[in-house]
C-alpha cells in the first residue's frame, strides 16, 4: 500500500513530475503493490528493490511530522528507469514523500 500524505508540495511532488515520469510512477506502485515486502526487500536495489537512504544525505526538508522521529529509514524505491521515490515505510504502507525526478533529493553514490 502506498501513501503520499506526508508528501511536501514543492519541488519533488507530483504535481512537479513530467507526464511520463507520472505513468511510470503508477505502474511502478501497482508492480509493487502485488508483490510482498520480503520479495522487495530481497531484489536488487536498483530494480523492484529499495535502499536505505542516511537522513543526513537528504537534501531536501524533512516533513514537520517526523521531526523528532530519528528511528525513522528513509527509502528509495525506482520507478522509470533509475528515478528514486523516496520514503519511509509504516507496516505494510510505503509514505512517499519525494519523487526524485532530477537526482537532487538526496547524495547519489
Amino acid at each position: 500500500m502506498f501513501s503520499f500524505e506526508h508528501m511536501i508540495d514543492k519541488c519533488h511532488c507530483v504535481d512537479c513530475c513530467e507526464n511520463d515520469d507520472l505513468v511510470a510512477l503508477v505502474k511502478r506502485i501497482r508492480l509493487l503493490s502485488k508483490i510482498t515486502w520480503n520479495q522487495i526487500l530481497s531484489s536488487s536495489r536498483h530494480k523492484l528493490g529499495c535502499e536505505k537512504i542516511a537522513r543526513d544525505s537528504i537534501n531536501e526538508k524533512i516533513p514537520t511530522k517526523l521531526h523528532g522521529q530519528e528511528g525513522i529509514n528513509f527509502l528509495s524505491l525506482r520507478f522509470n528507469g533509475m528515478k528514486p521515490m523516496i520514503g519511509f515505510r509504516e507496516d505494510r504502507i510505503f509514505h512517499i514523500i519525494w519523487i526524485d525526478f532530477d537526482f537532487k533529493v538526496y547524495k547519489h553514490e
